[in-house]
């Protein structure tokens, strides 16, 4: 069954961290993790609780977000819906 309510839950520095509900899976359902940039490459993980954080992001880049779920015999449910977040500029640097 697709999760539901995928939703972020920070932006900080360098990560981006979100949750989403289960919907009717079952505890230990495997989720399937994506994030991207535009043009860029797609970097996929997979978790087994409904929260995840996403680390070492540049900063003043815009990044694309989505889960799945897979079943019991590894078939990916559709995706969620797509979140996107733009990290922040890095700080000015000290003036001397």
């Amino acid at each position: 069954m697709p999760i539901a309510n995928f939703s972020l839950t920070g932006v900080f520095a360098s990560s981006i961290a979100v949750a989403w509900e289960a919907n009717t899976n079952p505890i230990g359902t495997p989720y399937q993790t994506s994030i991207w940039t535009a043009g860029g490459s797609t970097t996929t993980g997979t978790v087994v609780i409904t929260t995840a954080a996403f680390t070492g992001l540049a900063a003043d880049t815009t990044y694309f977000l989505a889960i799945r779920a897979l079943n019991g015999d590894g078939v990916v449910t559709s995706y969620s819906n797509f979140l996107s977040a733009r990290m922040p500029p890095l700080p000015p640097a000290a003036v001397r």
